[in-house]
């Protein structure tokens, strides 16, 4: 199980009430075959207070842990005014072209496109199949980010697989020539939590 809630709280920007975390249940077919599709979005939250964060927490867990689904969170803050913006070119643009359908995503969909950080953070994606292989490439990629003439390295996520580092802005290029094969996300999500096992208990299957 991950449930990085409190972790994050302390390391999350609510001091600009204009501007909200994204957060998203998704069901992913790698979780349960059963999934219709790969990614499904169970249901998005626009969080714009540490009070919100912290009196959503039961219910989207709960939520959660009933529809088998991930819960994510985008580490970079978006402003209210110009996910409108962009949901009123969206829109413009659907009209056009009569898809209606696609208005259920309108509002979600704008705001996954835009990000108001001045200063963006970026997700360094580190995955491991045993967790000595996980700590020798996190030491070295942290130490990395750590260093005087980089001097971005922020914090890491537990994730399923490994860890995020998040990290401020650096050279990519030169990172990717270091480690290749390791993903540098630009405005990624990461995991916020997860319970792979709460559908079996509260399905009552093993």
């Amino acid at each position: 199980m991950i449930d990085n809630w409190k972790y994050l709280r302390d390391r999350l920007d609510f001091s600009d009430s204009s501007k909200f975390y994204m957060i998203q249940l998704q069901q992913r077919k790698k979780d349960d075959a059963s999934f219709p599709a790969n990614n499904r979005t169970v249901k998005t939250y626009f969080i714009s207070s540490l009070e919100e964060y912290l009196s959503l927490e039961n219910e989207i867990k709960k939520l959660s842990d009933e529809s088998k689904s991930r819960v994510y969170i985008r580490v970079n803050r978006r402003s209210f005014e110009e996910v409108a913006l962009e949901v009123n070119k969206d829109l413009a643009q659907i009209l056009k072209d009569k898809n209606f359908q696609h208005l259920k995503n309108l509002v979600p969909s704008a705001a996954g496109k835009t990000c108001s950080e001045y200063d963006k953070l970026w997700i360094v994606d580190i995955d491991a199949d045993n967790i000595e292989e996980l700590n020798e490439k996190s030491a070295k990629i942290i130490n990395y980010l750590m260093s005087p003439e980089v001097n971005a390295f922020r914090y890491t996520v537990p994730t399923l697989n490994g860890m995020h580092v998040i990290t401020k802005k650096f050279d990519s290029k030169a990172f990717s020539e270091i480690f290749p094969g390791v993903d540098i996300h630009k405005d990624n999500p990461t995991l916020l939590y997860f319970n792979p096992d709460a559908h079996r208990s509260i399905s009552g299957t093993d």
